[in-house]
């Protein structure tokens, strides 16, 4: 299920249980569990709401449902970072999920997704994705400095 992940320094993160695309990381096809394939619609489309052309803005269905059309707009937006400085292995097409444990990788695509305000109670976020941040909270030891991600209300 699509996580809220809270930072010790009291950044809100937002990421997904298992991964999101063609194929994962391992290789193996992807489950794209519905509210995951939401939350990174949502983000995505949230992130370039003020752009246009398809795949992403206003275009982009958010409907939980992987297709052509996620999996391009998961493809721009990874090109996209790359063009603004991250690494570009991170072009994969898929979106991997943050861990509690593991260190917060600067390049990671649903760090640059996640400054945005508190999605259970945003207007306009489905509902079945603000069930499932609201009941799945990561606590993590991690902190991301340098960042404007906004802190916990």
């Amino acid at each position: 299920m699509a996580a809220t992940v809270i930072l010790k320094s009291g950044h809100r993160l937002y990421t997904v249980s298992k991964s999101v695309g063609y194929k994962g990381r391992r290789g193996g096809i992807c489950p794209n569990q519905h509210d995951d394939v939401l939350l990174v619609q949502y983000l995505l489309r949230e992130k370039f709401k003020d752009r246009g052309d398809p795949p992403l803005g206003p275009t982009l269905q958010v409907d939980g449902v992987f297709g052509p059309q996620t999996h391009y707009a998961i493809l721009f937006f990874l090109w996209w970072l790359a063009e603004h400085g991250a690494r570009r292995e991170i072009i994969t097409g898929t979106i991997e999920p943050i861990s509690a444990s593991s260190r917060i990788d600067i390049d990671h695509p649903l760090l640059h997704l996640s400054g945005l305000k508190d999605l259970t109670t945003t207007p306009g976020v489905p509902p079945a994705l603000q069930r499932a941040l609201k009941t799945n909270t990561i606590n993590s030891t991690e902190s991301v400095s340098g960042n404007a991600l906004p802190k916990v209300r």
